[in-house]
């Protein structure tokens, strides 16, 4: 925040916060800087929650600077945002029959922070709510046992995702305790299934990859995104690795797998990120201030290490070379 910009006092900037839904690689320059920390509270796979000062001039993410300069704690300035919220404002049908709530200054995301917002739709739509927010104007809610709304949900989620400005996903989540999880129906329709799994797929493509652009300067393991064929049909899944070189000392992000290049091995081999983890043992220390979690590699896998990591190898046509 630039000086005459930013209230001097806590008391001057509570009236401007306000909370944010945002995918954990916004704001992108905070991905790329850790040397101040966000605001923000983690809500889903690849979602958090964040707190932005804002006038009718500009909105900035609070980060542990600023709490510092107010004297505030960040639980203290997640509550005070959400106290400013009326999370009836802006509700409404839409022509597609699906409740939604749209706000042009981007603050619509917010909602689904609130406290019992998501659950307050039980008995407005047929069974359990089930939300969408594609972008950060527009938060969407429909019924789990009504089929045109699902239908309705998928494909207004995908579209919209893909192109509105300020994207955050595609995905269908139900809402418990303050979090949000993917809605997974047991008994989903192939069809509807694999369109689930197809926008979990789309997000985690993108934001695997932001966070590989903006881990592309610092001192990490080489960072990638995958997608394979997952089984006959042509479904897809996502996933993020990293390609570890036997014994170099460098950061590695908290990922799905590390791929280990072993000369011994006369092949990579890709095994589970725990798995790795585990057989480090005393060697992967935890690192702090960094854009993401992430361990570094103090020392290399002995040979009888790299043997017993084989059992938990992946299978081969999930990754190349």
């Amino acid at each position: 925040m630039s000086a005459g910009i930013v209230p001097a006092s806590w008391s001057d900037a509570v009236c401007g916060l306000v909370p944010l839904l945002r995918t954990t690689t916004t704001p992108f320059d905070a991905v790329r800087s850790a040397e101040h920390t966000l605001v923000a509270t983690p809500v889903g796979p690849s979602l958090h929650g964040l707190v932005a000062w804002e006038d009718d001039r500009v909105r900035l993410f609070l980060t542990s600077r600023h709490l510092a300069r107010w004297g505030a704690s960040a639980a203290e300035a997640c509550a005070r945002a959400l106290e400013g919220v009326d999370p009836a404002l802006g509700i409404g049908l839409g022509d597609d029959g699906l409740w939604q709530v749209v706000s042009p200054d981007g603050n619509a995301s917010g909602r689904l922070l609130l406290p019992g917002f998501v659950e307050a739709f039980r008995g407005r739509v047929r069974g359990s709510p089930v939300v969408a927010v594609p972008h950060a104007r527009c938060v969407l809610v429909g019924g789990a046992a009504d089929r045109e709304q699902v239908e309705s949900l998928v494909s207004r989620a995908a579209r919209e995702w893909r192109s509105e400005g300020d994207p955050i996903s595609p995905v269908l989540y139900t809402a418990s305790g303050g979090r949000l999880a993917p809605w997974w129906p047991e008994d989903a329709p192939s069809a509807l299934g694999k369109s689930l799994r197809a926008a979990a797929c789309a997000l985690a493509r993108r934001e695997y990859g932001r966070l590989a652009e903006a881990l592309d300067d610092e001192p990490w393991a080489t960072f990638e995104v995958g997608v394979y064929a997952a089984d006959a049909e042509g479904q897809h899944e996502a996933f993020s690795f990293v390609r570890w070189h036997n014994g170099d000392d460098v950061l590695v992000p908290i990922v799905d797998v590390v791929v280990l290049d072993e000369p011994g091995l006369g092949a990579w081999l890709a095994v589970p990120f725990a798995a790795w983890r585990a057989a480090l043992g005393p060697r992967a220390a935890d690192v702090t201030g960094v854009p993401l979690p992430a361990i570094r590699a103090l020392g290399a896998l002995s040979p009888r290490d790299v043997k017993d990591l084989a059992a938990f190898a992946l299978p081969a046509n999930r990754f190349g070379p």
